[in-house]
Order: structure tokens, then C-alpha cells, then sequence
């Protein structure tokens, strides 16, 4: 290679990396409508501490919030219940978010009992259709009583629940936890047997 060739081809790439770089630097579109106040710098995340709803134990966590999103969740080291430690559960906190297949609307099912057939409608039927089965079983003796079915609540939203179905004739308030079998049947009929429901 003479000289002249391998100083031609040195000033081609150094102006070539030269250009490379005088793109604009991280483009992104950030999903939100209504940014929120602080702002959010693509690229950098934010720690933001919360407690875990997954279960009655309330553990503390850690959210690495990254665009906006809830990109991992963590246990809290500073957490009495806990202490940095963090349930299979607590760890999927962030599919129950963002999950391609959870539920986004009510399903309604179109097959027989135990099928697992349901077809999506919308609010508006979901609620005509509750409103409707309730009218029907108010005063009807032989009427399967409805069931409001929440996992444990408590404090302001517990005494809000209770109230709506007390105002709400035969509708009972159940409060179901899947991984307590045993504290469920203590709390509803105040003995030791493990309980099911058919749903």
C-alpha cells in the first residue's frame, strides 16, 4: 500500500467516525400523554419505595421505574416485615402490570360450567347484567345468594366494601386469600377446616 492510498483511507474513516457521532443522541418516545412533574430522562431510572398488595403480608419493595414503566421489583432491606427478601409472587407483581394475556375486561362464559369458554364484553353489559341478576333475587326466597369476592382488605376500603354490600340486600361480602386456605375458613365460619370454593 503506498502512503499516499493509506492517507486517503486514515481521513475517510476518522471523518466518518466523526460523523457517526454528530447524530442526535438518544431518541426514545416517552409513554406518557401528561408528563409527570419531575420529568423523566430516558435511560435513567428511579427507586421508588411501595408495599406489595400480592398477599396479606405487605411486604416492602423497591420499583425500578425506567420510561415510565415498572421495569423489576425488589424486596426493601429496610423493611421490618421482610427485610430485602421478596415471594415468587411479589416478583411477578410486575406481569400482573404489563402481561400480554391478564385480564383487561370482563369475560363472560359462553361454554358450560368448567369449560373454560369465556367471551369479553364490556362494562356496560357486565354491570346491566349484575344489576339485572340482583333486581331478580331481591325478595326471592329460593334466589342463590350473590357474592362479592375481594382479597383481604382493610381499613377504609375493608368498612367501604362491607358497606356497599350491606346496602346491596343479599349481596355477601368474602373476602378469599388462595395461599391461606386455613386463615379463610377461621375468618368466614370460625373453624379450622380447609375450605374451597367452586367458582
Amino acid at each position: 500500500m503506498r502512503r499516499r492510498t493509506f492517507l486517503q483511507l486514515s481521513g475517510m474513516a476518522a471523518a466518518s467516525g466523526v460523523l457517526a457521532g454528530c447524530r442526535k443522541g438518544n431518541e426514545q418516545l416517552i409513554p406518557f400523554l401528561i408528563p409527570p412533574e419531575d420529568g423523566a430522562t430516558p435511560g435513567r431510572a428511579d427507586i421508588y419505595a411501595s408495599t406489595c398488595r400480592q398477599c396479606p403480608a405487605g411486604c416492602g419493595l423497591l420499583a425500578r421505574v425506567s420510561s415510565g414503566r415498572v421495569r423489576k421489583v425488589e424486596g426493601n432491606p429496610q423493611h421490618p416485615v421482610n427485610r430485602g427478601k421478596l415471594c415468587a409472587r411479589g416478583q411477578a407483581v410486575v406481569q400482573e402490570l404489563y402481561h400480554p394475556d391478564r385480564l383487561r375486561q370482563p369475560l363472560q362464559r359462553s361454554g358450560p360450567r368448567g369449560s373454560g369458554q369465556f367471551k369479553p364484553i364490556s362494562w356496560e353489559e357486565a354491570l346491566a347484567q349484575i344489576v339485572e341478576q340482583q333486581g331478580k333475587s331481591v325478595g326471592s326466597a329460593s334466589a342463590t345468594q350473590a357474592v362479592l369476592m375481594t382479597p383481604p382488605l382493610q381499613g377504609y376500603l375493608a368498612d367501604l366494601i362491607e358497606r356497599f354490600a350491606r346496602g346491596h340486600g343479599q349481596l355477601q361480602h368474602v373476602a378469599w386469600e388462595p395461599l391461606y386456605p386455613e386463615w379463610r375458613r377461621q375468618s368466614l365460619f370460625g373453624d379450622g377446616e380447609v375450605l374451597d370454593y367452586d367458582l
